[in-house]
C-alpha cells in the first residue's frame, strides 16, 4: 500500500474532534404508588421532545402506558427505544434506553433474586432489577462502535447491590465487551464514598465525569425535592438530607478515547415543576482516536493489580459467605492475576 493510501485510509477511518455525543440519565419514580405519576410523566415528555440527548437512560418505566408514549415520542424525534422487559416470564426491569443510532445487539441481564424482605416485594409484584447493554453505532461516530449500559442497582442493601455488581463484572470480563467503549449510566443508589463507588473506578476502570473534571458532587436525591426521600427525612430530621446515586461511567478503548466535556444536574425542574424524586444528569462526551494509547508496561500494570487486589479483598470481605457462587467467581480473579493471558490482565493493561 502507497503512503498516500495509508494516510487516505487512516483519515477515511478516524474518528473527528469534533464528535461529541450528549448523554442523559434519569429515574422517572414511576412505580403504581408515586404521586402525579400520569402528570409527571406527560411533562417527562414534553422535556424529552424539547431537550433530547443522542442517549437517554431511564429507570422505574414500569406500566404499558409509558412504554408506549415513549415509543411516540421516540418515533417523532426519529431515534430508537428500547425497553428491557417480559424477560424470564413476566418479570419487569423498568429500564428504557433511547438510541439515537443503530444497534446492532441487545443484551439484557436480570440480577439474581436474594431471599430478602425487599426481594421478596419485588418478586410479588413482578419486577426485578438488572442491566441492559446495547451495542451501537452513533452516526457521528460510525466507525467507532460502543457499548451503552442502563442499569438500576437495589436502593436500600449495600450486600445486594456488592452482588449484584459480581454478576454484572461476569458479563464485563469478556474480550467482545472490552475492546470496544463503553457508556454506563442510570440510578446506582451508591455516593462517591462508598466501597462500590471504588469497585467502579478500580475494578471496572471506569472514568467518571465529575471526577474527571474535578467538580463538587451534587445531590441528585435533594431535600428541596418534594417528591424525593431527602425532602422527607429533612422534615423528619430537621436538617439537610442529600444524595448523590445517579451517574455516567466511562470505559475508553485501546482505539477509541471518551473523555467528558461538561456535566451538570439536569433536569432539576421542567416549567417549574420536578419531575421525579431525582434530578437528572447530563454529560457530553468527546469521542476522539486514542492515537497516544500504549498498554500498560511491567511497572503500571502492578500498580493496577495492587489496586484491583485491594479493592477486590475489601468487595470479598462484605460478603456474607453464604453466597458461594459470588466467592467462588471473586475468588477466581485471584487466580487469573497469575496469569498473564487472562482476560483480566488483557482488561488491566487496555485500560
Amino acid at each position: 500500500m502507497t503512503r498516500l493510501a495509508s494516510l487516505f485510509l487512516l483519515l477515511y477511518c478516524s474518528v473527528q474532534a469534533d464528535e461529541i455525543i450528549s448523554v442523559q440519565t434519569l429515574n422517572t419514580y414511576g412505580p403504581f404508588y408515586s404521586e402525579s405519576l400520569s402528570l409527571r410523566h406527560s411533562r417527562l415528555l414534553d422535556f424529552l421532545k424539547i431537550n433530547p440527548s443522542d442517549l437517554t437512560f431511564l429507570q422505574e418505566v414500569w406500566l404499558d402506558r409509558q412504554h408506549e408514549d415513549i415509543k411516540k415520542v421516540s418515533q417523532f424525534m426519529k431515534i430508537n427505544s428500547i425497553f428491557y422487559d417480559h424477560h424470564q416470564g413476566s418479570s419487569r426491569s423498568g429500564l428504557a434506553t433511547m438510541v439515537r443510532g443503530t444497534i446492532h445487539k441487545i443484551d439484557f441481564r436480570f440480577f439474581p433474586l436474594k431471599n430478602n424482605f425487599y426481594d421478596q416485594i419485588h418478586s410479588f409484584f413482578k419486577i426485578n432489577k438488572g442491566f441492559g447493554a446495547l451495542y451501537i453505532s452513533h452516526p457521528k461516530i460510525p466507525d467507532a462502535p460502543l457499548w451503552v449500559v442502563n442499569t438500576h442497582l437495589h436502593s436500600l442493601d449495600q450486600e445486594v447491590r456488592l452482588i449484584q455488581l459480581v454478576h454484572y463484572l461476569k458479563w464485563f470480563l469478556n474480550k467482545k465487551v472490552l475492546q470496544e467503549p463503553m457508556i454506563m449510566a442510570g440510578d446506582f443508589n451508591f455516593d462517591p464514598q462508598s466501597l462500590e463507588f471504588k469497585i467502579m473506578r478500580n475494578i471496572f476502570y471506569f472514568e467518571e465525569p465529575q471526577a474527571y473534571l474535578d467538580l463538587r458532587y451534587q445531590c441528585t436525591i435533594c431535600p428541596e425535592n418534594n417528591w424525593s426521600i431527602g425532602y422527607q427525612l429533612s422534615q423528619i430530621l430537621f436538617m439537610d438530607y442529600g444524595k448523590t446515586v445517579d451517574y455516567v461511567f466511562l470505559k475508553s478503548s485501546s482505539k477509541i478515547r471518551l473523555t467528558p466535556q461538561n456535566f451538570e444536574i439536569f433536569p432539576k425542574k421542567y416549567n417549574k415543576y420536578f419531575l421525579s424524586d431525582h434530578y437528572g444528569v447530563r454529560t457530553e462526551i468527546k469521542f476522539e482516536d486514542n492515537l497516544d494509547f500504549k498498554q500498560a508496561n511491567e511497572e503500571s500494570l502492578e500498580l493496577r493489580i495492587q489496586r484491583f487486589s485491594k479493592t477486590l479483598n475489601q468487595w470479598q470481605s462484605q460478603l456474607n459467605r453464604s453466597f458461594i457462587e459470588e466467592h467462588e467467581f471473586l475468588n477466581s480473579l485471584h487466580t487469573q492475576l497469575q496469569n498473564p493471558d487472562s482476560v483480566l490482565i488483557y482488561h488491566l493493561k487496555h485500560n
